[in-house]
Parts: C-alpha cells; sequence; structure tokens
C-alpha cells in the first residue's frame, strides 16, 4: 500500500467533491432536459428566424444598426411607391416653401448690398480723386435678377465716368486698362480689411499719371500691401521706390531671336539706387541719383 502525503491526501479529497458535485448538476440537467416538452416545430420556426437574421447581418453591414438603417430605407421606398402623389404633393410644398424662404433672405441681402454699395463706391470715388481722377464719378448699380441664384436675387454693376462731362458708363466698356487698374487699387484698397485674396497684380497702374499722383498711387499699393501680398509692374520710380522687393525686367534682342530676363536686385541699396537713377533718366547723372536718394528715403 502507498501511503499519500498530507498534501496529496488533501488533492485526493477535493477530486472526490467535485466528481461528487459533478454526478448531482447531470442528474439535475436530465430532470430538467425531462420536465420540458420542446415542439420540433418550434424548434425548427426559431432556426429559420436564426439563419435568416445572419444572412441579413451578413448582406447589409454585419450589426444590428445596419441592418435597421437599411429596414428603414426599405420602408420609405415602400410608402414612396404605395403613395406616390401624396409624397409629391409633400415635395411640392415643401418646395414652394423653401423657395420662399430664400426669396426673403434674398431681399434682405439684396438690401445690404444696396446699403453698402453706397458707402463703398463713395468711399473708391474720394479716393479715386488721390490717385488722379478729380472728376471722375464711381456707382455702383444692383440688377435685380429673373432667377435666384447662389448669390441671391441680384449682381452689381460698377459704372465709372473718369472725366467731368461723361455720362457713367460700365467701367468694362470705358475704362482704359490703366483707368481699370487704378479703380482697382482703390475699390482694393478700402476692402482690404474684408477681403481675403492673398495675391494681388497690378499693371499700367500707373498709366498716364506722375510726379505727386504717381506718388500717391504707390503709396495706397504700399498700404495695401500690408494686407496682402502685391505684385505691380511699373516705370514710375516714385511707385518703384515704394516697394519692399525689386526685380528688373530687361529685354535683349538679336536678328534671330528675343529674350526676356526678370533678375532680383536683392537688399543692395546701391542697385537700387542705381535703378531708380536710371528710371529717372542717367543711372550716371548726380541729380538723378539724388532724385532717387530721395525717393528712397
Amino acid at each position: 500500500m502507498v501511503e499519500l502525503d498530507e498534501g496529496s491526501q488533501s488533492l485526493l479529497e477535493r477530486a472526490r467533491s467535485l466528481q461528487i458535485e459533478l454526478q448531482d448538476l447531470g442528474e439535475e440537467l436530465g430532470h430538467l432536459v425531462t420536465d420540458y416538452d420542446f415542439d420540433p416545430e418550434a424548434i425548427e420556426a426559431a432556426t429559420e428566424r436564426m439563419n435568416l437574421w445572419q444572412e441579413l447581418r451578413r448582406k447589409y453591414g454585419g450589426s444590428v444598426e445596419a441592418v435597421l438603417s437599411k429596414r428603414e430605407e426599405l420602408a420609405q421606398k415602400i410608402e414612396i411607391q404605395g403613395d406616390l402623389e401624396g409624397v409629391l404633393a409633400k415635395k411640392r410644398k415643401a418646395s414652394v416653401d423653401l423657395e420662399a424662404e430664400l426669396k426673403k433672405q434674398a431681399q434682405k441681402l439684396t438690401a445690404s448690398r444696396r446699403k453698402s454699395a453706397k458707402v463703398l463706391a463713395q468711399k473708391a470715388a474720394d479716393l479715386l480723386q488721390a490717385l488722379g481722377f478729380k472728376k471722375a464719378r464711381l456707382e455702383i448699380e444692383l440688377i435685380a435678377d429673373a432667377k435666384l441664384h447662389e448669390y441671391g436675387d441680384s449682381h452689381c454693376q460698377f459704372l465709372f465716368a473718369p472725366n467731368a462731362g461723361q455720362n457713367l458708363q460700365p467701367l468694362n466698356q470705358i475704362a482704359s486698362s490703366g483707368e481699370t487698374a487704378r479703380v482697382m487699387l482703390a475699390l482694393k484698397t478700402v476692402l482690404a480689411e474684408a477681403d481675403a485674396t492673398p495675391l494681388l497684380v497690378f499693371d499700367e497702374v500707373d498709366a498716364n499719371v506722375g510726379g505727386e499722383v504717381g506718388r500717391a498711387v504707390g503709396a495706397e499699393l504700399a498700404r495695401l500691401a500690408k494686407k496682402h501680398q502685391v505684385l505691380c509692374v511699373t516705370h514710375l520710380p516714385q511707385v518703384a521706390s515704394l516697394a519692399h522687393n525689386h526685380y528688373v525686367v530687361t529685354k535683349s534682342q538679336d536678328k534671330d531671336s528675343t529674350a526676356v530676363n526678370i533678375a532680383s536686385l536683392g537688399d543692395s541699396r546701391n542697385d537700387r539706387l542705381e535703378e531708380l537713377a536710371r528710371m529717372l533718366g542717367d543711372r550716371k547723372s548726380a541729380s538723378a541719383r539724388a532724385h532717387a536718394e530721395e525717393l528712397l528715403g
């Protein structure tokens, strides 16, 4: 006979206890099975429903939420097909109500535009006087549109008369390129606080101006450059002298070809002085260089 130590005897006793408990559970489970009478048809129906659910879950997304969403979508389609006239009537009413609200909002927008147009036109016209248009007039006309569009029920047209005695006409039809550039400069200067356009390019903004007017044009460009990146093509030293960075455009030709080159003057004050003196007439002239010094400040 093998004699067990105290630890082994404890394990053996626990195993016997578990065996007894398992026998009790088995007997209890057997009693439960015999107490309930399952209907084979009910079992088959439950199995079919479970298989159907597994198929729906596989087909429509794998989750309860996805299946319910598909159910709602199909229910709406069935409702539409079952009462098509009723659905169309609801949609027509919703469309009419929405259009009425849009028209109301468009009218408010047009009224606000009309008020702002007067202020903008007056401020821009005042600025145009400093830019060389002593007798110019500028108005912004609001024109009603037949249909609603993404900008409301109206659009604006800029009317301009550059000289005294002239009738106002659409800016894009009457103004030269230089006049258009200066009008745009005036408008952009006034709108600088609200306008988010990152880059502005001006060409011939100094056309047919010089002296004090040219300096005023340059000053407005410099002020505009505080809020935007401004590129300006100019032949006027009064304008060029106020820029932060300078580039010289040169053109060379021979009998067969033409080449255009753009070179930065960098941070060299002497190079800038020399180029301004050249624009003033003679880079070797002492008076031209002195004038360039005065312009650079």
